[in-house]
């Protein structure tokens, strides 16, 4: 088991929640991945919906045959039952929370007053992607440190008011009218990125097209986009670059130098961080 100071860093946990009174199982999960990892199979939780929230980086979802992508700060919810799966994509890098709940049969109620309407609105909610808050995180957070700091007969009491508290907050979200989180200033920043993934792009340059300090452009670009500038820039090159080996026989060396990269062995590295596939791999491999 992961120190108490030390679980931000974990690569994986996951725990089983004891509350009294619940009607099915309660597991948080977190990930911190640096790299990417194997594509998430089909599976469901009978009676249990899943929530995640994907706290940085990007992920895709499939469900009922649609795919789901996910930036920084996102919530996606699967309801009892459903199939779902990261389709034949791999598990992107980044840091995730999820949070696997069993719901009462349709009429019961989980513990405390109101527990009926909230099952009732968890079952009901008209959105399963929508765009969270720090609220979200800080009651994750909260929970993690209950579960691995010292025991305390109050822990039980403490975690169900978080996932309470969590829960309430996922019901107001889904229910709010559906905005924009990607100021409109940044929308030149990132026609500019796709126009000049060959050329360098200084971050002072691109706050610059903004009309932002560096600072508040880096703060203002991951909170729309949910990983920083730099890493946008590089997924995007990423995404060229598998673009580029798909559809063309440029010869790899030359597709690597193209679009900034230092060696054709970096490149060669990036792509394994963020595809799973070197760039071998990637020509020979259907889309």
């Amino acid at each position: 088991m992961a120190r108490r100071d030390d679980w931000v860093h974990h690569p994986k946990l996951i725990l089983p929640l004891e509350v009294p009174g619940l009607p099915g199982p309660l597991q948080l999960g977190r990930y911190n991945q640096t790299v990417a990892h194997a594509a998430l199979d089909d599976h469901r939780h009978e009676g249990a919906i899943e929530i995640c929230l994907l706290l940085r980086g990007r992920q895709t979802y499939v469900v009922h045959g649609r795919a789901y992508e996910m930036k920084g700060g996102d919530v996606f919810l699967t309801f009892p039952g459903e199939v779902h799966s990261t389709g034949a994509r791999p598990q992107e890098k980044g840091v995730l929370y999820w949070l696997i709940l069993g719901l009462p049969r349709p009429g019961g109620a989980l513990p405390g007053p109101g527990g009926a309407a909230l099952a009732r609105a968890l079952r009901t909610l008209p959105r399963r992607h929508f765009a969270g808050d720090w609220r979200l995180r800080e009651h994750c957070d909260a929970i993690m440190r209950l579960q691995l700091g010292p025991r305390d007969p109050l822990r039980a009491a403490a975690t169900w008011h978080h996932v309470t508290g969590f829960l309430l907050r996922v019901v107001a979200l889904a229910r709010a009218p559906d905005g924009t989180r990607r100021p409109a200033s940044l929308q030149p920043v990132l026609d500019h990125i796709e126009r000049h993934l060959d050329q360098p792009l200084p971050l002072p340059e691109l706050a610059a097209r903004a009309g932002l300090s560096l600072p508040r452009f880096k703060a203002r670009f991951k909170e729309a986009h949910g990983v920083p500038p730099g890493e946008y820039v590089l997924r995007a090159r990423v995404a060229r670059a598998r673009q580029l080996l798909r559809d063309t026989d440029l010869p790899i060396t030359r597709i690597a130098f193209a679009l900034g990269f230092s060696s054709s062995q970096y490149f060669a590295t990036v792509l394994k961080r963020y595809t799973r596939q070197t760039p071998r791999a990637l020509r020979q491999r259907p889309q």
